[in-house]
């Protein structure tokens, strides 16, 4: 008889169609917490959450990975404004931070 195929315990990477998942053994379906895009069944993670795609134009973000346009980054010249995905992935540099080049308060349309 052949032996019985080993047992991997839960706390362990299970294996997947595509191999083992390194950061989440259980790939998470839409509106599930993820850390990668390789965390979620549909492979987008956006803001820690399973995503069916990535952010638009001007939409909340962290990272440039969130957002369609692959730049998310401020509008405003102050510190405290809030990140958004960029217009078309257009932005510039001033000292050495990133601003949106499509937005009210960049004075570039």
């Amino acid at each position: 008889p052949s032996p019985p195929p080993p047992i991997i315990p839960p706390s362990l990477p299970q294996p997947t169609e595509s191999g083992f998942s390194s950061s989440n053994p259980n790939k998470g379906a839409t509106g599930a917490s993820c850390q990668e895009d390789e965390d979620c069944l549909s492979a987008t993670c956006v803001m820690e959450t399973c995503r069916e795609g990535r952010l638009g134009d001007r939409a909340s973000c962290f990272v440039a990975r969130d957002c369609d346009s692959g730049s998310c980054t401020t509008f405003a010249l102050v510190s405290s404004a809030e990140r958004v995905c960029c217009p078309g992935g257009q932005f510039f540099r001033i000292d050495g931070r990133a601003y949106c080049a499509q937005g009210p308060e960049s004075g570039l349309f």
